[in-house]
């Protein structure tokens, strides 16, 4: 399990990722059972070590819930703060907070491991760890501490870091625009976003930014772009099975259902769109949307 946890690791952020994905979804019945069995020996360097290879897997396909009971199973056994991972496992723990929309649990996490990684003094994590808590802030209305947070995180990760965090600086910058309601900014800078993760083929994040920009543009009253962007976005999201982003599509779908007057379809579309965000652990569907 660990040498096919660490062998898609380095596959799902390149073209491949699909078929890497696919594959870890096959063996999660093996997974699982390799990991309770750590859990019962108490073996935290083993179990980190293979947590630390799936987590990206976990939060993109919405198994949220188990990922962050087996963080917590294994972060707090003895010589788990030994482990080399230690501190990227933390700042993965506030990823999986964040999603769940707990933002205090995301902030300790993601300062715990921004300490770790300053004491260490190494710089590229130092710039994922800025760019989580600018996330946060983001979600947590804290916009003037989201830009200062986003800016810093930038300023590193364009220098060091690889195309996906430079694909995710304008993805970042374009939540920023909405919360602040910038909507032309927002629909620029998402479909930056769009093409940049198109061009290293992160076909999840090409939908992830698809159905951002699809809002955006729907909040700003332009229902025929934003039928076209959400549908890209929800196809890409069905066929690659990414139930938050088929959540977003679905709410979007339901939204435009609203205006053309069939109520009927619009709930049909919207509890669907919530039963998908809820049943992975995604907390509640933060699009501006639904709640209209």
């Amino acid at each position: 399990c660990q040498e096919l946890a660490s062998r898609a690791r380095e596959h799902l952020m390149e073209p491949v990722q699909e078929s890497w994905f696919a594959y870890l979804g096959i063996e999660q019945a093996n997974i699982r059972a390799a990991l309770a069995w750590l859990l019962e020996l108490q073996d935290s360097w083993r179990g980190l070590t293979l947590i630390e290879a799936l987590t990206w897997f976990w939060t993109s396909r919405g198994y949220l819930h188990e990922a962050a009971q087996v963080l917590a199973n294994f972060l707090t056994m003895p010589g788990a703060t030994s482990h080399p991972a230690h501190a990227d496992l933390l700042l993965q723990a506030a990823n999986i907070a964040h999603w769940q929309k707990d933002f205090a649990a995301a902030t300790r996490h993601s300062e715990a491991a921004l300490a770790l990684f300053r004491a260490n003094g190494n710089v590229l994590s130092i710039g994922w760890a800025l760019r989580q808590q600018g996330s946060v802030a983001i979600d947590d209305g804290r916009l003037d501490a989201a830009a200062a947070l986003l800016a810093e995180s930038q300023s590193i990760l364009l220098e060091h870091g690889a195309p996906w965090d430079m694909a995710f600086v304008p993805y970042l910058q374009g939540r920023l625009a909405v919360a602040r309601q910038q909507w032309a900014l927002a629909d620029h800078l998402f479909v930056a976003a769009a093409s940049a993760f198109e061009a290293i083929r992160d076909f999840e994040y090409v939908a992830a930014a698809r159905c951002r920009q699809a809002a955006a543009l729907l909040r700003r009253g332009d229902g025929e772009q934003a039928r076209a962007a959400y549908r890209e976005g929800l196809a890409l999201a069905q066929k690659l099975e990414l139930p938050y982003w088929m959540g977003w599509g679905l709410s979007g779908a339901a939204a435009l259902s609203a205006q053309a007057r069939q109520p009927a379809r619009a709930a049909r579309l919207l509890g669907e769109a919530l039963r998908l965000v809820a049943a992975a652990g995604f907390g509640t569907l933060d699009d501006g949307v639904a709640e209209a």
